[in-house]
């Protein structure tokens, strides 16, 4: 008859080493989770705009913006806008945001022109190339 393997001497013999492995494992997959989930600190502030400072001239333009804002929509502004001012009539940013790409390729300090249309995407929405 084959002599088969003793699985209990086995792990009374090696038992030190794979509790190690195991829980190496278990903390591996644990970081994994949090890094890829951000469960720890959940992406749900909302950013808190102040009030236009834009001085009138006179003419006003209208613009528009969509995506993840508080409230998209057309908004008749002033001439000499920035998109910081629609960001702070629309509500701000949304809990859903993408705040890398906003950080990254938005200029907030650009002047507005009439009939110009922001758009500001969702966390995932535009991959990463």
């Amino acid at each position: 008859m084959k002599n088969w393997p003793n699985w209990e001497e086995i792990f009374i013999k090696y038992r030190y080493p794979i509790l190690i492995i195991l829980l190496g494992l278990i903390l591996t997959a644990f970081g994994v989770l949090f890094y890829k989930k951000d469960v720890l600190a959940p992406q749900t502030k909302v950013e808190v705009l102040n009030a236009i400072a834009v001085s009138q001239t006179g003419m006003d333009i209208t613009t528009e913006i969509a995506g993840s804002v508080v409230r998209p929509g057309v908004y008749k502004m002033p001439s000499g806008s920035r998109i910081d001012d629609l960001l702070i009539l629309s509500g701000g940013f949304s809990g859903d945001a993408d705040r890398t790409w906003t950080e990254k390729y938005l200029n907030r300090a650009g002047v507005l022109t009439d009939g110009q249309k922001i758009y500001i995407p969702q966390s995932g929405e535009i991959s990463a190339k």
